[in-house]
């Protein structure tokens, strides 16, 4: 939760710069055998296609974000009672600043929420990671696009 502007941009910008390899590979493998005449249906499908799976894609990531928040979340509330003194220093320092009993219970509850939300993303991310790197060896699987006789290519 107390990560710096730049440390959510960097990642972010390496990902957006290689979406447009991916897309590039992924459009023309999908389009490499089409006819000319059929190429604007078949993108249209595809993007139809993209934008339905994206949907599912998102809804499964928030789904285990918000499993494994709750999971986080209670392993930190978990470990706040097994260390010896760690809570009730926590609350003593919070006392110190002028917050009462309630009020430094709901300070310690929202620190361990926001780590908890922290560190579901980072699985959440560690995992898409772990996925894209699993699937790199499927490129090798695809068939090389062989281009139709009389037919421009945008390469020409």
């Amino acid at each position: 939760p107390d990560a710096s502007f730049a440390a959510f941009v960097t990642p972010m910008w390496f990902q957006g710069a290689a979406m447009g390899f991916f897309f590039t590979a992924i459009i023309t493998l999908s389009l490499a055998e089409i006819p000319a005449e059929k190429t604007a249906s078949a993108t249209g499908l595809l993007t139809f296609a993209r934008i339905t799976a994206g949907g599912f894609a998102a809804s499964l990531a928030t789904t285990l974000w918000d499993r494994r928040e709750a999971l986080h979340q209670s392993r930190l509330a978990g470990s706040l009672g097994t260390r010896p003194g760690s809570a009730a220093s926590a609350i003593d320092a919070l006392h110190q600043l002028g917050l009462n009993g309630g009020s430094a219970m709901a300070a310690i509850g929202r620190t361990a929420l926001g780590q908890a939300y922290a560190s579901a993303a980072l699985d959440v991310f560690w995992l898409s990671g772990w996925i894209m790197l699993l699937l790199i060896p499927l490129l090798w699987l695809a068939r090389k696009a062989v281009p139709t006789p009389g037919v421009a290519v945008a390469a020409d």
